[in-house]
């Protein structure tokens, strides 16, 4: 953290020397290189629970410390409780109404995920269900489409209609397209991407590499890649 935190030791250290303004201009100095020293938060929120008078005149400023930690995930939870346990200077209550923000927002999390989910499922539900509807020879499809998908202008014969509700006039197609033109640049960049996984799905020593350094969020996003699918798996062993 380098100068900064020289810096705000600086006046920590003043602050034991009796300097009754020093606290203040510890968080005066946090507010001036925290933006950039997102580090220095816990360091300061140790120095103002270190003592009740610090505390008690910085109750406040604990708050705000505490918010900008959370928000920015520079401790863990064990972490920030250990902190403001670690002595006998921080209330139950502040404990207390931290854990308290801290359930509050993961359970907020929790509902947003669960919608996510639950949008997903509806969302892949539908799909699956057109899958079955194209797939039946015995269900025809019926276009209602009026305007085309090029130009937006009102659609008249010949016209070409896609499986995927887009319809053009023929005139505003490529020759010999049989793509629809709306689709396939997002079919494109979807096949990009799942190229781009199955060659890094290849490449061992850069996943453990990940794992090591990011943990469980690099094994879900080797999962997400295809790193782990059982197929690779027996691919793997077979060979």
């Amino acid at each position: 953290m380098g100068m900064q935190e020289d810096v705000l030791r600086f006046f920590m250290d003043r602050d034991q020397e009796g300097d009754a303004g020093a606290s203040a201009e510890v968080v005066r100095r946090l507010d001036q290189y925290g933006p950039g020293r997102p580090q220095l938060y816990p360091l300061v929120l140790r120095f103002l629970t270190s003592t009740p008078a610090l505390l008690a005149k910085h109750r406040e400023d604990v708050r705000r410390v505490l918010r900008v930690i959370d928000e920015e995930k520079l401790m863990p939870p064990v972490s920030v409780v250990q902190v403001l346990s670690r002595n006998s200077v921080a209330s139950v209550g502040l404990v207390k109404e931290w854990l308290m923000s801290r359930i509050k927002s993961a359970r907020e999390e929790v509902d947003t995920d669960q919608k996510l989910i639950a949008s997903y499922r509806t969302e892949t539900e539908a799909k699956l269900r057109q899958v079955e509807e194209l797939s039946d020879p015995d269900h025809p499809r019926v276009f209602h489409v009026t305007q085309c998908s090029a130009c937006q202008g009102g659609l008249d014969l010949p016209a070409v209609h896609f499986m995927c509700n887009h319809s053009y006039h023929q005139r505003c197609l490529p020759q010999n397209e049989t793509e629809c033109p709306n689709c396939a640049r997002e079919h494109g960049i979807i096949r990009e991407i799942r190229r781009n996984n199955e060659r890094l799905a290849d490449q061992h020593e850069l996943f453990l590499s990940e794992v090591r350094e990011g943990g469980f969020d690099a094994l879900s996003t080797g999962f997400s890649r295809g790193v782990l699918n059982l197929s690779r798996v027996e691919e793997a062993g077979s060979s």
